[in-house]
Formats: C-alpha cells, sequence, structure tokens
C-alpha cells in the first residue's frame, strides 16, 4: 500500500466516465449473458487503460479502474453478494417532480429514504417491481430467510 509522511495522497472514489461502446456492451451483457464477453472484454480493458492513464496524468497517487467494467455500483451487487435477483425500479430524482409529497419542498435526506422504503415495500408486495425502458438492472432481495451471503471475484460464497 503507497502511504506518505509528507502529505496527504490523492485519489478519486467512484465511477468515471465509461466510453458509449462499454455502456452498450454492458447492457447488452445484462440482456444477454456471454454473447459479446470477448468484445466487452476487450473494450473495458481499452476503458480501463485510458482511465488508468488520466488518473497518471492528472497526478493522483492512488489510481484504480474508474469502475468501467460495472454498469453501477448498485447492480455489481449482484455478482459479489448471494441473496439478491429479480428487479426493481430505482427512484430517480426526475421521478420527485411527479411525488405530490414533494411537490415544491426541500426536504431531509430521512424523509427521502422513508419515502422511498415504502415505496419499493408497497410495489414488492404488489409484485410490481420491474425496469423500464433499457436501464440498469437493479436487483432485488430475495426475501427474508435467504440471506446474503459473499461471493469472491470467483463467484465463490463465503459463510461467516
Amino acid at each position: 500500500m503507497k502511504r506518505s509522511t509528507q502529505r496527504v495522497l490523492t485519489t478519486h472514489t467512484g465511477s468515471l466516465p465509461r466510453p458509449a461502446d462499454v455502456v452498450e456492451l454492458l447492457l447488452h451483457e445484462q440482456e444477454h449473458p456471454g454473447t459479446e464477453a470477448a468484445k466487452l472484454k476487450d473494450a473495458v480493458r481499452r476503458a480501463v487503460s485510458e482511465v488508468v492513464t488520466k488518473q497518471v496524468g492528472c497526478g493522483l497517487d492512488i489510481i484504480n479502474d474508474g469502475e468501467a467494467s460495472k454498469i453501477g455500483y448498485a447492480t455489481y451487487v449482484r455478482e459479489r453478494l448471494s441473496g439478491f435477483e429479480g428487479t426493481s425500479r430505482s427512484l430517480t430524482i426526475w421521478d420527485l417532480d411527479e411525488v405530490p409529497e414533494f411537490k415544491g419542498r426541500n426536504t431531509t435526506t430521512e424523509f427521502l429514504t422513508k419515502y422511498i422504503f415504502e415505496r419499493l415495500a408497497k410495489n414488492a408486495r404488489a409484485d410490481e417491481l420491474g425496469r423500464d425502458g433499457r436501464e440498469p438492472v437493479q436487483p432485488g432481495m430475495r426475501g427474508p430467510g435467504n440471506g446474503i451471503e459473499f461471493v469472491d471475484q470467483f463467484g465463490l460464497p463465503h459463510r461467516s
């Protein structure tokens, strides 16, 4: 691990923009697993090379892959934890304009979180979780009693 007693080391956290071809191939992989695996692997390799070069060029001390191989963190959970399957529609910031509880109102994170939880629970009970259009599939939990466990990068489960 890189360390310094002379200064604060710099990095960034989170995803960096992905090239359009990588996004298309990630979505294709989600919809048709394995059919474009070689193309996806090559495109991700190029994207990682580009983001690493940019990070080095910016002078960052701690470099990462910019999450190039993932559609997003919320969907990656399915690859690393068991207990998630199916789909759920994510609530986006644009949806808030249509929600009477939010119209013309500044709100707290707690209120928003409670609202999202209640909406997801209601939709899950009504079996109305799903996706609209072509967007990343948000994994849903299988349910109580099925448990969640860590799955390593090789797809092997680990029980604690």
